[in-house]
């Protein structure tokens, strides 16, 4: 019926364990910062899936500007030509 087509159920607030996330050092990092919202339960802390998306997001919006900004500076410098 949906040929090549898949469809993928999460519940309202998917939680995430922080080994599905990213490295485990990393993302306690980010963590402790911060960065992303966490709750705690008992020693172990659960991620809602929207707010890692939500930090992916910023974090891509930065790095375009970072890149932005580095060209630039390239084409004031005369190192690249538009």
């Amino acid at each position: 019926m949906f040929s090549g087509y898949f469809f993928l159920t999460l519940p309202p607030k998917p939680l995430l364990f922080s080994r599905s996330a990213c490295s485990r050092p990393h993302l306690v990092k980010l963590l402790e910062e911060g960065k992303i919202q966490y709750t705690k339960v008992g020693k172990h802390r659960r991620i809602v899936f929207e707010d890692v998306v939500e930090y992916k997001k910023q974090m891509k919006a930065e790095q375009k500007n970072h890149l932005i900004d580095m060209m630039n500076l390239d084409e004031d410098l005369g190192f690249y030509d538009s």
